[in-house]
């Protein structure tokens, strides 16, 4: 984990990390990192969710694992169970 000052962050995805195309591989490259990771919560309605888990290679901005859930699991209390789920089950296998 790295704490990056907002007004950097910005200079560096200023339409936000999302939409930057991978932009998240050399900021964290910059910060001495060897991996980027990014994830999305996109809040559908008050009771669903959907969530993105990408990690890069810092060096090179490949791929190196993804995952995407649009499971449906409740209020906002209850997105770290599509975390849990999608690190268990997409990321990390």
């Amino acid at each position: 984990m790295i704490d990056v000052p907002a007004e950097n962050e910005q200079a560096a995805a200023p339409h936000g990390l999302r939409n930057c195309g991978g932009c998240e591989a050399p900021i964290a490259k910059a910060h001495g990192a060897s991996l980027a990771l990014l994830g999305v919560v996109t809040r559908v309605n008050r009771t669903e969710h959907t969530m993105l888990i990408r990690i890069l290679d810092a060096e090179t901005g490949k791929p190196v694992s993804a995952g995407f859930t649009n499971l449906r699991m409740g209020a906002n209390h209850a997105w770290p169970r599509s975390a849990k789920w999608l690190m268990t089950n997409r990321i990390l296998r």
